[in-house]
């Protein structure tokens, strides 16, 4: 559709000529211009039109003038005209002025609105002529009132109806940001019917007795009283040619009979012939009628406002004529009289070509429809159904095919297949069979472009529709037999995108075979040349679909940022929009991202519900669960699964087994492992019929985890063969990996060391090599140990490191004793002191805030965790009154947060402070843990590691930097721990002969030590035993 000639018909301001201004009434539109928003409710030719647009001139401030029509009822088409009409008056106004295509209606209205607000300059008028064309649209109007709602003070908005305001519009008549001007009050009063009649040179000699006669003959209608008025021009002037018992109605037809038999024949005929046209310029009336002075005549109608007003978008664009709605339908009903069914018929059949030609295929339709002529009229709507389906504009293309009867449809399968897609995807069920009717005529015809896109388009409703896989299994099968057709077409690259792109979705999902990336590479090279934007995210997701449970992380993030670079969610109808938000959504999961996933879930959500395309709603809900999840937040994740079940799951298999899943993982985190087996029994009998193959998969593994913490040993392995011969079959990496760190944690949690090492090494080998991290199923406390007996024994440190740091792991007791666990922070206290962050030490400038430092040093001193705040003010500010103490005690930890970096270090408790033990590790917390776990035999270490262990831990005396009182007690302490742990590591290593260690054990510990001397017994003891004696 051509915009621009749409544009000059459809927001051309009318031009004025011979108007009598009505000062009362532009009063009253300055009066409600304090309200921001009028209606002006009257029956044609009450001069509503004329009354605006006179007032506007008057006022000479700016104005967008905008007619409504039925192609409205369509919010992309509204918003993509209306954007272009705000342009023509703003033409510097910034793109985000124009909403695009199938947002989400309410916040595309508000965000228009509110940015028209911005750009216009005050006491802007927006005008919207015709309302009650939408009038029975309750959809527009309740976008509309909440766009409204959100203008600023500069715009006035003004709407002109023959009916009252719509029912959305009662919020904003009760907030009195809306105002009536009814009726009655247009109705010309006595002076200004007398101005009219001055006005009017041929009526100079009417005189004040007749006017009481005008005024209650025409009831103060401004079109009847121009109508009598012209009539005088023609008929002897008498006191008793008007009726009063006549209603203005009637007077009108009366009137407009005696005017039209009074003009010259020529000029009847010329008229008659143009009443065919909604709008028209000279040209259009030039090349229907053939009458070449056709551009003269209208103008001096226009000028002699003679029912006909003169529309110009800008002072240098071609006059757009508009006949009055009552002279239009009074000339059509004559045309009928006079015109033979020919004629009619070919005067509507030239009239579409011409608007058609002008850009507006609506106008073009509903000629061809009065015209009888369906051939044309389907002819044009197949040539716009592309690029209505495109721009989202699906409620326009249907409103043109759906009144074909059904033998059009079986003439022309084509109007069934656009007619499909109209439908898609608000009414999917309905959307299929539509394609199913027209793959079932393509074939009768021969069509075979027809039925391999009609196939396309029943197989993305069966996806979309969650239909069972031997449902979709049976499609591909179908297509599989007209493989033929499909490589023959190679110069129709659109169809072959289209249709690689479905059969790659669908292989995908439920037939995954070797050959089935290429598919997908296909349809991706395709949309990448055709520039094809919804395409290019359909085939995007159908990849993430496809590299996600095979680990391919990273051929995945790359195709993500391709296409996040080459689409804007903004910029696409709501349904790629939605796609583009989940593909990336589950990108950013894959790298444990949560929180950005989370972000785009609750983006996709607002724009889902809004524009009313739910297909992702349930997905948006279960991801975001999934996310919370991984995060720990378990009551966040309960609150996404409510929200989940109360959508709509009874029809939607796959999101009623993805329900089902997450609460079964939910229940398993929670520990109610009988509950999740509930949950998991219902995923196994769905989707072993039904569902993805690669969520089966998972689902195997994840109801392995059950079993085994249910003990059912033999159940869970029995699962995850299972899932093994399915990850074999469909390289489903993914599940592979999860079941290998399942496994790893069973024999850890058996105690099994040497099995847990022997599954570890491989599963952690497998997890670099394609950047795995997340699967859905895992317990992250589980996961959590299992990395750090991956770390103890030293495998794959990077990406262990990477993994926790990633998931942010932590086991239920801090692995303190683990030299390199991913720590965020690492204090050093014991000899030296020393802070790092991310393995970097961190610098405090010159001038060390040493009193900031101080209560790091406090805090550490007392405990690390749940400290009294009174005790810490206490100690450093003994002298301090209580109120000054405390506050001393704030002021420091807020800049100590700031000083680290992280607001997250220091928690607050009540009245109590910690050290977060997720993201900070301290020398004397880990000395102790160390203790803790070497006596109790939990440490997997040979005693000569713990040795190097804790002299790396131990260099010296707690704090030796300060001389404070408080320091002294805790000094003691740490040093007292420090010499219990040497004599445990020193009792270890001389009960298994190893005397060189343990000489060496106590010769640094004397060394570290300012009582040093306690351990030369010790010393002498070992070195006799190495001398071959014993003392």
């Amino acid at each position: 559709m051509c915009p621009q000639a749409t544009n000059q018909a459809k927001f051309a301001r009318p031009a004025l000529s011979q108007v009598v201004p009505r000062a009362r009434l532009f009063d009253r539109l300055r009066e409600h211009g304090r309200s921001s928003f009028l209606w002006i409710a009257a029956p044609a030719g009450f001069g509503k039109t004329t009354l605006v647009a006179s007032y506007l001139e008057a006022q000479e401030v700016p104005s967008v003038w905008f007619r409504l029509d039925g192609g409205d009822g369509d919010p992309n088409s509204f918003f993509l005209t209306l954007e272009q009409a705000v342009r023509l008056v703003f033409p510097d106004a910034p793109a985000c002025v124009g909403p695009r295509f199938e947002q989400p209606l309410s916040s595309l209205s508000r965000n228009f609105f509110s940015h028209l607000s911005l750009v216009c300059a005050p006491q802007t008028y927006l005008v919207f002529d015709n309302a009650h064309e939408l009038e029975d649209s309750h959809e527009f109007w309740e976008m509309l009132s909440t766009g409204l709602a959100c203008a600023g003070p500069a715009l006035r908005v003004v709407f002109m109806s023959r009916s009252s305001p719509p029912d959305p519009f009662v919020t904003l008549l009760a907030s009195d940001r809306l105002r009536e001007l009814p009726a009655e009050e247009l109705r010309l009063n006595r002076e200004e019917v007398v101005e009219m009649v001055r006005r009017d040179p041929p009526q100079a000699g009417i005189g004040s007795a007749l006017i009481p006669n005008l005024l209650a003959a025409c009831n103060g209608w401004a079109a009847c009283l121009r109508l009598v008025l012209r009539h005088l021009r023609f008929a002897p002037l008498s006191a008793q040619w008007v009726d009063l018992d006549r209603p203005p109605p009637e007077l009108v037809t009366y009137f407009s009979t005696e005017l039209f038999q009074a003009i010259d024949p020529d000029l009847r005929c010329f008229l008659l012939n143009l009443a065919v046209f909604p709008w028209f310029d000279a040209d259009m009336a030039t090349r229907l009628t053939g009458v070449a002075e056709a551009a003269s005549i209208l103008e001096r109608m226009a000028g002699e406002s003679f029912f006909t007003s003169v529309h110009r978008s800008a002072p240098d664009a071609p006059s757009i004529y508009i006949f009055h709605s009552l002279f239009r339908n009074f000339l059509r009903v004559e045309a009928r009289k006079i015109f033979s069914s020919e004629q009619w018929q070919d005067l509507f059949q030239r009239a579409g070509r011409l608007l058609e030609e002008a850009g507006d295929a609506e106008a073009a339709i509903n000629a061809y429809s009065a015209a009888g002529d369906t051939e044309a009229w389907v002819a044009t709507a197949l040539r716009h159904a592309p690029s209505l389906l495109a721009s989202g504009r699906h409620k326009n293309l249907e409103r043109w095919l759906a009144p074909l009867p059904a033998q059009c449809q079986k003439r022309w399968p084509w109007t069934v297949f656009w007619l499909a897609g109209s439908r898609f995807p608000e009414s999917i069920a309905q959307s299929r069979d539509l394609y199913a009717q027209a793959l079932d005529l393509f074939q009768d015809q021969g069509d075979h472009r027809g039925m391999l896109l009609a196939w396309a388009g029943r197989m993305a409703c069966l996806i979309h529709g969650q239909a069972p896989r031997p449902a979709v299994v049976s499609a591909l099968e179908l297509f599989d037999t007209d493989l033929t057709t499909f490589y023959s077409l190679e110069k129709d690259e659109w169809t072959r995108a289209v249709v690689a792109a479905a059969v790659f979705l669908a292989k995908v999902l439920c037939a995954p075979e070797p050959e089935t990336i290429r598919w997908g590479e296909t349809a991706l090279g395709f949309a990448e040349r055709l520039q094809a934007k919804d395409l290019l995210i359909h085939v995007c997701f159908g990849a993430v679909l496809y590299f996600l449970p095979r680990g391919e992380n990273e051929r995945l993030a790359g195709l993500i940022t391709q296409v996040r670079f080459q689409c804007s969610v903004p910029a696409l109808p709501a349904l790629p929009a939605a796609t583009l938000l989940a593909t990336d959504m589950l990108g950013r999961m894959t790298q444990a991202r949560e929180e950005e996933a989370l972000a785009l879930a609750t983006q996709g959500l607002q724009l889902v519900r809004q524009s009313g395309v739910t297909l992702f709603e349930a997905f948006f809900l279960g991801y975001s669960a999934a996310c919370a999840m991984n995060t720990g937040d378990l009551e966040a994740a309960e609150r996404f699964l409510d929200s989940m079940a109360k959508a709509s799951l009874a029809t939607r298999r796959w999101d009623r087994s993805l329900y089902c899943f997450l609460s079964a993982r939910l229940s398993l985190l929670r520990g109610a492992y009988a509950d999740a087996e509930r949950w998991v029994r219902q995923v196994l009998d769905r989707e072993e019929d039904e569902g993805p193959l690669g969520t089966l998969c998972l689902s195997l593994v994840g109801a392995a985890q059950i079993a085994f913490c249910l003990g059912w040993r033999e159940q869970a392995e029995e699962r995850l063969a299972q899932a093994g011969v399915l990850a074999r079959q469909y390289q489903f990496t993914l599940a592979e990996w999860a079941a290998a760190m399942a496994q790893a944690y069973w024999a850890l949690a058996e105690g099994d060391r040497d099995s847990c090492r022997a599954v570890l090494k491989p599963a952690l080998a497998l997890g670099r090599r394609n950047m795995l991290y997340v699967t859905l199923v895992d317990v992250p406390a589980q996961l959590a140990e299992v990395c750090v007996a991956a770390l103890e024994e030293g495998m794959e440190v990077p990406y262990v490191q990477r993994l926790v740091r990633q998931r942010r792991l932590l086991p239920s007791r801090p692995p303190l004793h683990v030299q390199n666990w991913p720590w965020r922070y690492r204090i050093f206290t014991l000899g030296v002191f020393a802070v790092q962050r991310n393995e970097r030490e961190m610098r405090f400038g010159g001038k060390a805030p040493q009193q900031t430092l101080n209560v790091l040093k406090a805090l550490i001193a007392c405990g690390r965790e749940q400290v009294p705040c009174h005790l810490l003010s206490d100690l450093l500010w003994e002298e301090a009154p209580g109120d000054a103490a405390h506050n001393a005690l704030k002021t420091q930890v807020h800049r100590l947060r700031r000083l680290l970096g992280d607001p997250k270090v220091l928690t607050w408790q009540g009245k109590r402070l910690s050290l977060d033990p997720s993201l900070v590790w301290v020398d004397v917390g880990a000395l102790s843990s160390i203790f803790e776990r070497f006596g109790s035999g939990e440490l997997a270490l040979a005693p000569t590691d713990v040795v190097r262990l804790v002299l790396d831990l131990y260099k010296g005396p707690f704090l030796p930097e300060i001389e404070e009182s408080w320091v002294f007690e805790p000094r003691r302490r740490f040093a007292a721990l420090f010499s219990r742990v040497v004599t445990a590591l020193g009792r270890r290593l001389e009960e298994t002969g190893q005397w060189m260690e343990a000489l060496f054990l106590y010769s640094q510990a004397q060394e570290r030590e300012a009582n040093g001397g306690r351990w030369d017994k010790r010393i002498e003891y070992v070195r006799g035993k190495l001398n071959g004696g014993a003392l």
